[in-house]
């Protein structure tokens, strides 16, 4: 019995020795791939960053250690070239631990260049996880820098039909729909376009068509093309646009080019049909 156990021991150390072993090996082929992502030259060839971040996809599809390590550097560097990269990567790997490492990552006690970076994964992962999706969220109904609320709206993922998520997200994007910042409103009505699931949900885009600032009208009109709820007001509201004698040629061309996407009636497909684009 004595043999027996003393065998089953040393079979348990040698087990035990070839795990760490293999581990060991992981990590450091992790870390050569990394340095190998690091260590590029932003004038070489796409194909040697395609190589590079190929190498490290194998990696870390096939290895929890190395997917730990990739994560806890791209959680620490102070390489911000490197934590793109990193995100790149991570965007493409199945794993839901991804999502959870980069939304913690997102909490307003990190630094600022780590939270964009992290959102930055998160838009890449477009989540439907309604925890991440719930994370998020909570980012655009606090008081945060416009970096991280713009980058909050592109990562808040594919849209979804559970009702209370919708409304949830529907009412946080609203104030930013409505809100002061170009680029972040434009953002904020294309995504309360395509979370809509009511004609009142559309409310700001409309109201968006007509505002002072060509470039919201033009984001209104855009948003209107691209929304997932067809209604009477909104195919109105694009024919105005397009039909406006007094707007800019770029505003009525996205009005129709918004017009050409969606179910018309009959008299608006002839007038989309008539109208000629303004020359490019």
């Amino acid at each position: 019995m004595t043999r027996y156990l003393c065998s089953a021991a040393l079979w348990f150390a040698l087990v035990a020795v070839s795990l760490f072993a293999v581990r060991v090996a992981a990590a450091t082929e992790v870390e050569v791939a990394i340095a190998d992502l690091a260590a590029l030259d932003p004038a070489k060839s796409h194909e040697a960053r395609e190589v590079a971040l190929a190498a490290l996809i194998r990696l870390i599809e096939r290895d929890d250690e190395a997917l730990a390590h990739t994560l806890a550097e791209f959680a620490t560097t102070e390489d911000d070239a490197l934590r793109g990269r990193l995100a790149v990567a991570l965007g493409l790997v199945d794993d839901p631990h991804i999502e959870a490492v980069a939304l913690l990552m997102t909490r307003p006690h990190e630094p600022l260049a780590r939270r964009l970076a992290a959102l930055d994964l998160l838009d890449r992962r477009d989540s439907v996880d309604p925890e991440i999706v719930g994370g998020i969220v909570e980012l655009l109904e606090s008081d945060e820098p416009p970096a991280v609320h713009a980058r909050a709206l592109y990562a808040l993922g594919r849209p979804q039909d559970d009702p209370a998520l919708v409304r949830r997200v529907l009412a946080a994007v609203r104030p930013h729909a409505l809100g002061p910042g170009d680029e972040l409103r434009a953002r904020a009505l294309w995504v309360t376009a395509q979370w809509a699931r009511a004609e009142p949900d559309l409310a700001p885009v409309l109201a968006a068509v007509s505002h002072d600032d060509r470039r919201l009208r033009a984001a209104a009109c855009f948003a209107l093309g691209q929304a997932r709820l067809h209604t009477v007001a909104a195919e109105a509201a694009l024919v105005a646009r397009m039909t406006a004698e007094d707007e800019r040629p770029a505003v009525r061309d996205r009005a129709w080019r918004s017009l050409r996407r969606l179910p018309v009636r009959e008299d608006t497909r002839q007038r989309v049909q008539a109208f000629r684009p303004a020359a490019p």
